[in-house]
Order: C-alpha cells, then sequence, then structure tokens
C-alpha cells in the first residue's frame, strides 16, 4: 500500500508538470514493480480495444529489458511513469464507454505534453537551471 500511495504522489507531481525524476525506483526489485504495472495496464488497455498481436508483446519486453537492466534513470522513470498514469486514465476512461478518435488524440496530445515537461524538468534539474 505505501507503493502505491508512493506512485501515487509521483504521479500526481508529474501531472503538475513539477517532477524532477528525483525519487523513483532505482533497485532492480522496484524497477521491476514499476514497470510491472506499466505492462500490465499496458496489456488491459489492448485487450480492452481488442488490437492484441505478437507486436505488443514484443515491445512490452523491450520496455521492461530496457528499463529494469539498461536504463534506470530519471528521464526513463518519468516516461514509464507517464505511461502508467495515461494507461491507467484511458482504461478508466475506456469502462465508461467507446473511446472517439478524438478522445484517443486528445490523451496521445497530454501524454506528449507530460514528456516534454519531464524532459525540461530533468534538464533543468541536472543543470541546475532553477
Amino acid at each position: 500500500m505505501k507503493w502505491i500511495y508512493g506512485l501515487f504522489q509521483h504521479a500526481c507531481s508529474v501531472m503538475k508538470l513539477s517532477h524532477d525524476g528525483s525519487g523513483l525506483p532505482t533497485q532492480f526489485s522496484s524497477a521491476l514493480l514499476m514497470v510491472s504495472v506499466y505492462s500490465l495496464l499496458e496489456l488491459a488497455n489492448h485487450i480492452q480495444a481488442g488490437t492484441v498481436d505478437l507486436s505488443l508483446f514484443f515491445s512490452i519486453v523491450f520496455v521492461v529489458c530496457v528499463y529494469t537492466l539498461v536504463l534506470r534513470n530519471a528521464l526513463t522513470g518519468l516516461i514509464v511513469l507517464i505511461g502508467i498514469v495515461s494507461n491507467a486514465l484511458s482504461l478508466v476512461l475506456g469502462a465508461f464507454g467507446t473511446l472517439t478518435d478524438v478522445q484517443i488524440v486528445m490523451m496521445a496530445l497530454i501524454e506528449y505534453i507530460l514528456v516534454f515537461g519531464a524532459l525540461i524538468n530533468v534538464i533543468k534539474h541536472n543543470f541546475k537551471l532553477h
């Protein structure tokens, strides 16, 4: 429960475009847990949309391997966290009814804005550009 609350706090600061990547999982076990949540939400979204194929499984395995084995840094962690927030939001909205094309485009636009904001915050934090 403590882990879920921590994830929620990080997600709230990502949504406010104020997260610089500090405090995200860097240990193997916690990074694996975070990327597992991302993988399950991604799979659930594709099952709900009926678009499960082999490329989905390859992309999930790629994200899991890259984040847990190679790039456990602030920016990659923020991108995975934004993926968790985006997938959870679209899963909830999809449960209320079918998402239209406009809603899907808006969700993608919000996700791109969050990734861009995370990139800017990580750069500001690493170069001390406050």
